[in-house]
């Protein structure tokens, strides 16, 4: 009986070794005990430092975007591919015709809003996903990738969130004035941001992709109170626009600890947890959600290998063997090193066991 029982352990660790990196992902959005997480850091343009290629480049062209998170992904040895470039928000709000600026050695981001108050939200078109600004680029790079991985591993991808991209579009001083004194106002402009964003899932989903991420970073800085009666509702008209099969996942960075509540009676399959929460907090109130996290950006970028190692397992510790995805809070920092990188996915391989 003894010797039956190592076998059958034996034969469990060698299906768990050979699961395919797409399957360890949809077992964890299930909740199905693993050996352990799949790991899936938030890797896009910092990818660009890697291989000495040029930060901006890539941001216009969609063979090497694809080439560049291809072979970032081959190298540091992840589990899913984020495609994208720069934040989601900046192409949409340039799509809506913002114009976009920065400086050598730096991202473009919007330079200045689009409208001068609340009420010109009439004088916007919502963006044709297909034809419009540099979104046509993004969708070909997910076409590649899609290709290219031929169902190894998910392929995620970021919309904006209502609040970030109207901050934007009415710049952020005039859209927290109306949220806090006169909410109402802001109701026509915000329907077409979630039309806007709604399209540019869709378009990706078509495109082939398998995880579409609605980000709204703004949301963060709202009280609880006003995030639960004045943005959960656009945010979950995005959420539950997302559909043809694709997971429909969150993220908002900061602490988000305030607002978890709201964030559980979402239609979202994902939840990314940024570093200043607690994962232990989060897992208790969402229990029906995969969260995902929480590996500090800020350690990725300028802690030693030991030290992302100690923190992976630290966050294994807390989240759990089910329901959990190692991956970093945010955004991984350009200039983070590769060797960071894979020592997040070294540590989550090592973690791996039979419970």
């Amino acid at each position: 009986m003894y010797g039956s029982s190592i076998n059958f352990i034996d034969a469990a660790r060698i299906i768990y070794r050979r699961m395919k990196p797409l399957d360890r992902f949809y077992k964890s959005l299930e909740s199905i005990p693993l050996d352990r997480p799949p790991v899936i850091p938030q890797a896009t343009y910092c990818v660009a430092g890697w291989l000495d290629i040029d930060l901006r480049k890539p941001a216009y062209d969609a063979k090497l975007m694809a080439y560049s998170l291809i072979e970032g992904w081959k190298r540091a040895g992840y589990e899913g591919i984020y495609v994208g470039w720069e934040a989601s928000f900046n192409i949409l709000a340039e799509a809506f015709g913002a114009i976009l600026e920065g400086v050598d050695g730096e991202l473009p981001r919007v330079s200045k809003p689009i409208l001068e108050d609340v009420d010109d939200a009439d004088e916007l078109s919502i963006p044709d996903p297909w034809m419009d600004g540099r979104i046509p680029i993004h969708l070909e790079a997910i076409r590649i990738v899609c290709k290219a991985v031929d169902g190894e591993v998910p392929v995620l991808s970021y919309v904006p969130g209502p609040l970030t991209l109207t901050a934007l579009l009415l710049g952020s001083g005039k859209t927290f004035r109306y949220l806090y004194f006169e909410p109402g106002r802001l109701g026509k402009l915000m329907d077409i941001v979630c039309r806007a964003s709604t399209s540019f899932a869709e378009a990706k989903i078509e495109s082939g992709c398998e995880v579409i991420v609605v980000a709204d970073p703004m949301s963060s800085l709202v009280k609880p109170g006003i995030f639960e009666e004045h943005i959960s509702l656009y945010i979950n008209r995005i959420l539950e626009g997302i559909r043809g099969g694709a997971v429909p996942s969150l993220h908002i960075c900061g602490d988000t600890s305030k607002i978890l509540a709201s964030i559980g009676k979402f239609r979202i399959r994902i939840f990314e947890v940024d570093t200043p929460v607690d994962l232990s907090y989060a897992k208790s109130i969402l229990r029906d959600v995969c969260i995902m996290g929480n590996v500090s950006t800020t350690l990725l970028k300028i802690g030693k290998p030991s030290d992302i190692e100690r923190e992976v397992v630290e966050c294994i510790r807390k989240a759990g063997l089910q329901g959990y995805i190692v991956s970093s809070g945010c955004e991984v920092p350009y200039s983070t090193p590769i060797e960071n990188v894979k020592a997040m996915v070294d540590a989550t391989v090592k973690s791996g066991r039979i419970t």
